[in-house]
């Protein structure tokens, strides 16, 4: 190989194009002639002008899916099916009473507090200051009501049915206080408006 090839390998492409070029008019040896590759940038270089990496990534994601199948199925293998589904399902549904599913049907209580509260604040019947500290109150009570229910009753409640609710009511909190700020804004708007006109 020669000292010019060497060279080619580890240079950008608008580089090794030029002295491809220029390496072109030189007699190529027979060797040279039987080459089935080209000098080009690899795909992972920032000079690659490809930009399509699809086939890449779902290549990935089959070489890990063919990877977890194999430690799944050399671990069953190895050391059987280790779950009691009778207990699992015990656990899930022994206990006709489901404190955490009742604790999700009383989270619709605060989004129709906020409702109210909204729907009286535009007829006019509470000032802004009074209704976001009622905001405020039903966010607090809201954050405050699964905790306490919980820590209350943690023997009849699951970690997973637990975990649930708090989820549910984690994301209710940050949904009704993103309510109540862009219903005030809204009404600032209307307002500045209003007194444009």
């Amino acid at each position: 190989m020669s000292v010019l090839k060497a060279y080619l390998r580890g240079q950008s492409l608008s580089q090794s194009e030029e002295e491809h070029t220029c390496a072109g008019t030189d007699s190529l040896s027979p060797l040279d002639m039987l080459c089935c590759h080209s000098v080009q940038d690899s795909l992972l270089s920032s000079n690659s002008r490809f930009t399509n990496y699809r086939g890449i990534l779902n290549w990935i994601v089959i070489l890990l899916m063919l990877t977890y199948a194999h430690l799944f199925l050399e671990n069953f293998i190895q050391h059987g099916f280790l779950i009691d589904l009778k207990k699992a399902l015990e656990l899930l549904i022994g206990d006709n009473y489901w404190p955490y599913l009742y604790l999700i049907l009383a989270a619709n209580v605060f989004p129709m507090i906020s409702v109210i509260l909204e729907k009286s604040q535009e007829k006019g019947s509470l000032s802004s200051s009074l209704a976001y500290w009622l905001h405020i109150g039903n966010l607090a009570m809201l954050a405050a009501f699964p905790t306490s229910i919980i820590l209350l009753y943690e023997t009849s409640l699951s970690t997973g049915g637990a975990l649930l609710s708090l989820f549910t009511y984690t994301i209710l909190w940050l949904k009704l206080y993103s309510y109540q700020q862009v219903s005030s804004w809204y009404r600032e708007s209307e307002c500045t408006e209003e007194g444009m006109r």
